[in-house]
Formats: C-alpha cells, structure tokens, sequence
C-alpha cells in the first residue's frame, strides 16, 4: 500500500523557521542570563577612591564555568568564585566586592568602599579578536593629568602583536600581547612595566604602569 505524506506550505515553512532558531540558539544567540552567564563579560571602566584616583581603568571580568569570574584590569588576571541571587553577583560570596547586572547594563559596582564611579556594561565574547587590524590614536597622559605624549598611534597586527608609534608609519617598539576575551589586551613592553587596552565602542582604552606611576589615555579609531 503507497501512503503519500503531505505537509502544507506554512507548516512547512514553520518547521524550517524552527530548525533555524534552534541553530542559532545553539550558535550562542540567547540574551544575557544571570543563571547563565558563562560566555558573557562585564567590560567598561571604572574610577578608584585612591588608587591613581580621576583615571578611568579599564576592566573586564569574564564569567567562566562552575560559577567562577576572571577578573582583567593592569594589576593582572585572578580567578574568584561568586554566588548569584536576585542579579546580584557577589564575589568570594561577599557584599564587599560586588556587582549588579540590569537589561545587561552594571547598575551597581561595589569594591570595598573604593570605588567613585564607573560605566560597566555586559556583551557576549566575540568569536574572533576584534583589536587585529585597527588603529588607534591619541594622546597620553602622566598622572598628574598633564600630557605626556601629543600624538601617540596604537597598532593591533595578525599574531597578537601591538605597535606603538609617535608619528604614522615611524614604529617605536613592537610587542606581543595576550588577548582578553578578544575585545582587550595586556603587555610587559619592558620590566615591571604593563600595558593593558579595552574596545569599547569603538575607542581604546589604555593604562601604562610603570612601577607605581599610572599613565592612561583614550584613542581614536582610525
């Protein structure tokens, strides 16, 4: 016996739609989950009380498995455990170092008592390093807010190394860099020196640390 199967059109057409969205669920398309953050980071800047105080510092804390967070700024990288309630992230499970995420914006930013101000925001890590190919320009800053250079011009090429120039097309020093949740990046272009960079909406970022002196500036995309 020949048993013909039919399936209308706009079933048809539906099951395809839902084949898709499951696709690019899978894909990582879902929107910022408290419960499930793993994939995400909180990236922006924030002021500090007396740590080289007025400077914005870059930061990213990218949420890892097993409910843990990788906290990114120019000190370095350190792994903390946190627990979750209510959009709450409280780290080592404390109210001292916390943070609250609303409509994947940081509405409350919380380290000790220290902290004068921040603009933290929530997006998902991007699949490729959005640093490679650009380049920024811009001046530099002692920490006293006077200017330490006029024209500084930041290089991002293939292979996770940055440039650094004065004037377009004289390169001053090449260095390699470790790449942070593809949008920062961290480098020692010499001893007891770092650099570290964040994107941010299409601007750079940056601090130089050299011993205790913090030099920091914001570059153009060009």
């Amino acid at each position: 016996m020949k048993i013909n199967y039919r399936v209308s059109v706009p079933i048809f057409v539906s099951i395809l739609f839902l084949l898709a969205s499951c696709k690019k669920e899978d894909a990582g398309s879902r929107s910022f989950d408290s419960s499930n953050p793993v994939g995400y980071v909180v990236y922006g800047t924030y002021k500090h009380d007396f740590m080289h105080p007025g400077v914005n510092q870059p930061l990213v804390i990218k949420f890892l498995p097993d409910n843990r967070i990788e906290y990114n700024n120019y000190l370095g990288t350190a792994t903390y455990p946190y627990t979750m309630s209510n959009d709450t992230f409280y780290i080592n499970g404390t109210d001292y170092e916390s943070f609250v995420i609303k409509d994947e914006k940081v509405t409350r930013y919380v380290y000790a008592a220290d902290i004068r101000g921040f603009s933290l925001n929530v997006r998902k890590v991007p699949s490729g390093n959005e640093l490679e190919g650009k380049t920024f320009s811009g001046k530099y800053y002692k920490p006293d807010g006077s200017v330490l250079h006029n024209n500084f011009i930041y290089g991002f090429i293939p292979g996770n190394k940055l440039t650094a120039a004065f004037t377009p097309g004289a390169i001053e020093r090449t260095n390699d860099y470790t790449s942070i949740a593809n949008i920062a990046s961290r480098s020692h272009p010499a001893a007891g020196q770092v650099e570290f960079t964040l994107l941010i909406d299409g601007k750079l970022y940056a601090t130089y640390a050299n011993g205790q002196a913090l030099q920091y500036g914001t570059f153009e995309w060009n």
